[in-house]
């Protein structure tokens, strides 16, 4: 859908991906936006649906970011 082409478009040609989980890894991945600082991470939250379902973008603040990706 177009939430779903949406996504792909962001974290292909925008956000900068920055950590992969280390307990989940690619079904959980943090992204920053170059223009702004924010941390963004993609899930896929509906993890019981083939290939883990349409994936989700969801803005975290750096502490989160700091906890769930080890980041200094």
């Amino acid at each position: 859908d177009e939430v779903c082409v949406r996504i792909e478009k962001l974290v292909n040609e925008y956000l900068v991906k920055v950590a992969t989980s280390a307990v989940w890894g690619d079904w959980q991945v943090l992204y920053r936006d170059p223009g702004d600082g924010r941390y963004w991470e993609k899930t896929f939250p509906q993890s019981e649906m083939a290939g883990g379902g349409p994936p989700s973008l969801t803005l975290i603040d750096i502490a989160t970011a700091q906890e769930r990706y080890s980041l200094l």
